[in-house]
């Protein structure tokens, strides 16, 4: 039998496993259950089929902490909690990590271009250096559009970035 339920950081003082986890990734609230303590406590596979109300993600980029280390994937349907009287009870926890773990921010991961990243900071300095009024592309503008030269570099320097990156990326070569 267990007991479910809202969670507080208090239930981890409870007799049993204590499984926790939060519906959805930004989910503020963490739920949880107590697991009375048996001697054939289930595998970990066994309880994520029947935790409820997990994230859909959970299925395919979910992970399962025991007592704070990570259980690999593959050994979810061998690995059970132990509890043992007189030591602190083992905390089972659902995560859905928040990191890209092929690297990188993109889709390219660790196959970034290099080229790519020197072009966009290069259109980022060019940006800042006609928005602090190098170049006189600012007093350029702001006469053109009737403004001050500071509103004219400011807007020069915000349009460089805009469209500057996407033109300097497009030119180099796959």
């Amino acid at each position: 039998m267990d007991r479910a339920g809202p969670m507080s950081f208090e239930s981890n003082k409870a007799e049993g496993v204590t499984v926790q986890w939060r519906p959805h990734v930004f989910h503020g609230e963490l739920r949880g259950r107590v697991l009375d303590p048996s001697p054939l406590l289930p595998t970990i596979a066994e309880i994520v089929e029947d935790t409820p109300d997990l994230s859909r993600h959970f299925a395919v980029h979910g992970e399962v902490r025991l007592d704070g280390h990570i259980i690999p994937r593959k050994l979810w349907h061998c690995v059970r909690p132990r509890y043992r009287t007189g030591h602190p009870p083992p905390v089972v926890s659902l995560h859905i990590p928040l990191h890209n773990p092929g690297g990188g921010g993109g889709s390219g991961g660790a196959q970034s271009n290099p080229i790519a990243m020197v072009a966009t900071i290069a259109v980022l300095l060019a940006a800042a250096a006609v928005s602090g009024g190098a170049l006189g592309i600012g007093a350029l503008v702001g006469g053109f559009l009737g403004t001050s030269a500071a509103v004219g570099g400011a807007l020069a320097g915000a349009a460089i970035p805009c469209r500057g990156t996407s033109i300097a990326i497009g030119a180099l070569p796959s």
